[in-house]
């Protein structure tokens, strides 16, 4: 009986929704592989849904409405427009009476998905994707951090992506049985059959995927980079992606005269990830301290493949990474350290081959999680942890 209900959700999150629901629409049901559409698509297809509303803050008022599915952003850049949400955001929660809450952002955006929940009787589940601790600092981002911690608490159940954001929701008091954690498997991305020591190019080729924005550490990677070609070391270094610094990404590699040694990709398509990763020799994620990695995909599905990871020795990474067996971990923010990483992994073509066989090893968690994000807000929905006169009064 329970497994035939459907509900109506109210689901917000980061993002531009109204382009992420039209393009998960545009695919009528096939599943896309990776990235903020393919959790949409999963928790449409696990979540038992009747009908849902998607919603974000972004830089502009926008609606899109697809048959009981509707995508809703608000916009929140300036004061008027600010004030204008603050009305807009609790009047249409509640216009659209969900039976379930789905919240993937704190702060404001939290604090009124609980009081619409506790207005409708709705649970609401709290998902992390990105860091909970240390986004603000000084006075007032210790007391934003512990409004943030009291609302989750507040949660009927959270669910996480990784094992490190379930420990950050337990640091702040959230009890282990109200905490599910989802993961998003790579298997998409891997090659069928044993492990094949394919030579890679040479010369070695070091690979950025991701985010182009100073916080991802793509400046502390370019300088690190010329410190080895300065010391005549022969390398090639890969940028894929796309963001806000890409820009002025290039023109450094241009001041440093880099041109012949680096290459800007831009996006690359899900479906081409796979072979870019095969091709190097190390993926590099120098995630800098002030960005709030929860769980870093790139350095999964290189592990996933075979790819040794260099990263920082904080946050989700030391969970993936066991340093100098299937990657190498240094001293986040450190150019030093970061320098003598790369130069230790492109010296030698020994030190990659045994790492790549060793990630190849201990790749299979990474290829089919235990539950998927659609999975995960099912099974933190049915805990035991929600109230039975909840359950009833959704029901009915």
């Amino acid at each position: 009986m329970t497994e035939q209900y459907k509900y109506r959700y109210f689901y917000f999150k980061n993002g531009d929704v109204a382009a992420q629901v039209e393009r998960v629409l545009a695919l009528n049901g096939k599943k896309p592989t990776g990235g903020p559409d393919a959790f949409i698509a999963d928790f449409l297809e696990k979540g038992q849904v009747s009908a849902v509303t998607v919603a974000a803050f972004l830089d502009q008022d926008q609606t899109v409405e697809h048959g009981t599915m509707r995508a809703r952003t608000y916009c929140n850049v300036g004061l008027w427009h600010r004030l204008k949400t603050l009305i807009r955001y609790p009047k249409e929660i509640l216009a659209a009476k969900p039976e379930r809450i789905l919240c993937g952002r704190q702060g404001y955006a939290l604090a009124i998905c609980l009081i619409a929940g506790k207005v409708l009787h709705a649970p609401v589940v709290f998902s992390a994707h990105n860091r909970l601790s240390g986004q603000a600092a000084g006075i007032k981002g210790r007391i934003r951090n512990g409004l943030d911690a009291w609302l989750i608490r507040r949660c009927d159940a959270a669910i996480c992506h990784g094992p490190y954001l379930a420990q950050e929701l337990a640091d702040i008091g959230l009890p282990p049985d109200r905490i599910t954690v989802f993961d998003s498997g790579c298997a998409d991305l891997c090659p069928d059959g044993g492990f094949q020591d394919v030579q890679p190019p040479l010369p070695p080729r070091i690979l950025f995927l991701g985010r182009m924005v100073r916080e991802k550490g793509i400046f502390d990677l370019l300088e690190a980079f010329h410190c080895l070609i300065k010391d005549g070391m022969t390398a090639q270094l890969v940028y894929a992606g796309d963001g806000t610094d890409r820009l002025i990404l290039a023109k450094k590699v241009q001041e440093f005269g880099l041109q012949a040694h680096v290459q800007l990709l831009g996006p690359i398509p899900h479906g081409d990830i796979g072979a870019l990763i095969q091709s190097a020799w190390a993926m590099v994620t120098p995630t800098r301290s002030e960005f709030p990695e929860g769980r870093c995909m790139s350095a999964m599905e290189a592990l996933a493949i075979g790819t040794p990871v260099i990263a920082p020795n904080d946050g989700p990474f030391p969970y993936l990474i066991n340093s100098g067996v299937n990657g190498i971990l240094y001293k986040q923010n450190s150019l030093p350290e970061l320098t003598k990483a790369l130069a230790a992994i492109i010296s030698t073509n020994e030190l990659r081959t045994e790492l790549s066989v060793n990630c190849w090893e201990s790749r299979y968690f990474l290829l089919r999680p235990e539950k998927t994000f659609g999975e995960a807000v099912m099974s933190a929905l049915n805990r035991s942890t929600l109230r039975e006169d909840i359950v009833t009064t959704l029901r009915n």
